[in-house]
């Protein structure tokens, strides 16, 4: 008698092991958890250099209206550097990453804010978690047609 309740348990064991059903479900699983992983990560990365880069040219585009609004040319440095730092710290960077920014600004003529004169701003940034670098540029075109007072 026991035997034959194992034979039929075997049996049956078999019979629900030789089946399809619920294998799509397990199939998806062993396979979707592992592709999507990778995307997952690669979006997540994406999505941090993004934001990463759109901050630094606000940021670049920020700092670069300041100096060329200056009225001081000796002040626009220092201006546009105390800009920078205000709206980053408002961005919510920390100190240690407002610290590592880098701003720098290249002029078309001498002196740097004269009318018609080109004024572009670099600024280098490097990312929260990661260690690669952001770039961002933005360009000012001093008009040639507004009179600065401190122009000889």
């Amino acid at each position: 008698m026991q035997r034959r309740i194992l034979v039929v348990l075997a049996f049956k064991i078999r019979k629900l092991l030789a089946g399809e059903s619920g294998s799509a479900s397990v199939e998806f699983v062993a396979l979707a958890i592992p592709l999507f992983v990778p995307i997952l990560i690669f979006i997540n990365n994406f999505s941090e250099l993004s934001s990463s880069e759109i901050l630094a040219r606000n940021l670049v585009r920020e700092s670069l209206r300041a100096y060329v609004t200056s009225d001081n040319p000796l002040f626009a440095n220092f201006r546009a550097e105390e800009t920078l730092r205000i709206a980053a710290r408002e961005s919510g960077l920390t100190s240690d990453q407002i610290s590592s920014m880098n701003l720098s600004f290249t002029c078309s003529q001498s002196p740097c804010l004269s009318p018609g004169s080109r004024v572009q701003a670099t600024l280098k940034m490097r990312l929260h978690s990661q260690s690669s670098e952001v770039i961002a540029q933005a360009l000012e075109y001093i008009s040639p047609w507004q009179w600065i007072s401190w122009i000889p």
